[in-house]
């Protein structure tokens, strides 16, 4: 249960860090022009529930990422506003969880990692990033422990 809890977790951060950029460079006022943009709503169905993603992006600048999770009947939402700027920003849980977190999030090419570890020490490193066919793919490592893909199918 707490492992599913933290994929979950792990899926909105890489949500929100795919909500940047794709291509790196530069728009004639110095910011990125050519950032993915992950912006979207996304679904995973899972055996007992659904979660839903919605996921905000400003450029290459911001992401914001609002998750909600329907698990035999009750409903846990999160959100998690983030510079991708790669510092360290006070956050709320992650994944369900009860502690807060010290999150950054940066972008690294195509994808935007996110880092975030926990009062009681767990540590989450979500990497987002879309699929060619437009949905949103996060590879999470909870603990050191690689775990499995999860692609939240895109709702618009």
């Amino acid at each position: 249960m707490k492992r599913i809890r933290l994929r979950w977790i792990a899926l909105l951060a890489t949500a929100a860090a795919l909500a940047c950029c794709s291509k790196i460079g530069k728009d004639a006022a110095g910011g990125r022009s050519d950032c993915a943009n992950l912006s979207g709503n996304y679904m995973i169905q899972g055996e007992d529930g659904q979660v839903h993603i919605s996921v905000e992006q400003s450029g290459c600048d911001r992401i914001t990422m609002i998750r909600k999770s329907g698990y035999l009947g009750a409903v846990t939402s999160e959100q998690h506003a983030l510079k991708l700027n790669g510092k360290v920003q006070d956050d709320g849980p992650w994944f369900g969880d009860k502690d807060q977190y010290e999150t950054s999030a940066r972008v690294v090419g195509a994808t935007i990692q996110v880092d975030a570890k926990a009062a009681g020490g767990t540590t989450l490193t979500m990497i987002y990033s879309l699929t060619p066919d437009r949905d949103l793919m996060e590879q999470s490592t909870i603990d050191g422990r690689r775990e499995d893909p999860v692609v939240a199918k895109r709702q618009n």
